[in-house]
């Protein structure tokens, strides 16, 4: 199967010739380097010469992704969670986010020098841009979502800060009343901003099913092993229901798996593609990027919010009940025995 038909909004990136450019997608989960692919497809297609910038989970996939391109690894955030609060969480590690964006200035800096770059299009990575080329910023969340609007408030005004020094804000949702993350990406900036729509590399095509689940399972440690061992813990449970797990990661899996589960550790876009086709039912986090892949295959899921991201938590407050989204707490599975967890997670099918 070839690449994906680029599902979103080319007038912008049309313009887009004969550059070099790198492009550096943040390293927190896949989200960020998935959404990139449909980007660098289309800037391939408009003769530029494109590099890739990252570091972690997400520059070993844009390999598997683009072997023949240039790749260069970035300093990492290596963001996890202390506590259930992002906010808290994040004041924590201020310190050594701070230390990181320095760091990947200086190396962005070096190497879009080395490589004689002509754009910088970095998808939330707070450091990638340089005073000699063209800096654009990728993201769906101008404003920041938190449990208190104060914090909301400062947070969401510290971000646009550091947009508004770079020279454009690409920004992956529609814009008005129809954005798929509503009011996250409905800000006004001073600088130049535009609206591509949402993006996704996957192909809307029929298959004959195979697994009657499959769970997508992404973001930060410990979180993603969490939800990983409920998952397995409870299929294990239902011999009579086929499940597939894509687990997001290369480290060895926590726990057994009976004969009716399969298990994958990173896939590519095909191999996905063709995994969420043959899917009855999808179980994932209510993560951006997997939100506007699902959309575009016009495929529904139960959306599992990783707790304390209150990202996750809003959109998946805002999509609960719309485009075959349902949104149950990963809190509730914790809580619930064997028996009520299946009934609820089966329930939501």
């Amino acid at each position: 199967m070839k690449h994906s038909s680029l599902w979103f909004d080319q007038k912008e990136i049309t313009m887009l010739g004969s550059k070099r450019i790198i492009i550096a997608p943040l390293h927190w989960g896949l989200g960020h380097a998935t959404r990139c692919v449909p980007i660098i497809q289309q800037l391939l297609v408009q003769k530029n010469k494109v590099a890739i910038a990252s570091d972690g989970q997400a520059l070993e996939f844009l390999k598997t992704e683009f072997p023949e391109l240039t790749h260069f690894e970035l300093p990492g955030y290596n963001i996890h969670y202390s506590t259930q609060s992002m906010a808290v969480n994040m004041m924590l590690q201020a310190p050594k986010i701070a230390r990181a964006v320095i760091n990947e200035n200086r190396a962005i800096k070096k190497l879009a020098k080395k490589w004689r770059a002509d754009i910088i299009i970095s998808d939330n990575r707070l450091g990638c841009k340089t005073d000699f080329t063209e800096n654009i910023f990728i993201t769906h969340q101008i404003r920041i979502p938190a449990r208190s609007n104060f914090v909301s408030s400062i947070a969401s005004k510290i971000h646009q800060y550091i947009i508004t020094k770079y020279d454009q804000c690409w920004i992956p949702d529609y814009e008005g009343e129809q954005a798929l993350a509503g009011k996250l990406s409905q800000v006004k900036l001073p600088i130049p901003q535009v609206y591509l729509g949402p993006l996704s590399r996957m192909i809307d095509y029929p298959m004959d099913m195979v697994y009657d689940y499959t769970a997508i399972l992404s973001g930060p440690e410990p979180q993603r092993s969490y939800l990983e061992n409920i998952l397995v813990k409870l299929f294990n449970q239902r011999e009579d229901l086929s499940l597939c797990i894509v687990r997001g990661t290369n480290d060895k899996p926590i726990l057994d798996t009976k004969g009716h589960i399969s298990v994958y550790n990173l896939t590519n876009t095909t191999d996905l593609n063709k995994i969420i086709q043959q899917s009855d039912h999808i179980i994932c986090r209510s993560g951006y990027t997997s939100i506007m892949d699902l959309v575009s295959l016009n495929k529904g899921a139960t959306l599992i919010p990783t707790p304390g991201q209150y990202e996750q938590e809003y959109l998946g407050q805002r999509l609960d009940g719309k485009f075959g989204f349902r949104t149950i707490a990963q809190k509730r599975l914790m809580q619930s025995s064997i028996q009520e967890k299946l009934e609820l997670l089966l329930s939501f099918s």
